[in-house]
């Protein structure tokens, strides 16, 4: 007694379908930095992780040396 399967070309559709759903849920795009902040926030609580992880960004490199 065989099961009756779908084909693996409907799984695919459906997949692809849900994926376009998400994303129209999200307006359609993701702000990826956004998103690892909060994921990162909500392991190791706001403020706690090591600055390393994300640094500050601010430029410790000292002055700009320019050539006369």
């Amino acid at each position: 007694m065989d099961i009756p399967r779908p084909s693996c070309a409907l799984l695919i559709l459906i997949v692809l379908c849900l994926t376009q759903l998400t994303e129209c849920m999200n307006g359609g795009k993701i702000n990826f930095r956004e998103k690892e902040k909060q994921i990162l926030d909500q392991i190791l609580g706001p403020g706690r992780y090591d600055a390393r992880i994300r640094p500050s960004g601010i430029n410790g490199t000292g002055e700009l040396m320019t050539m006369p």
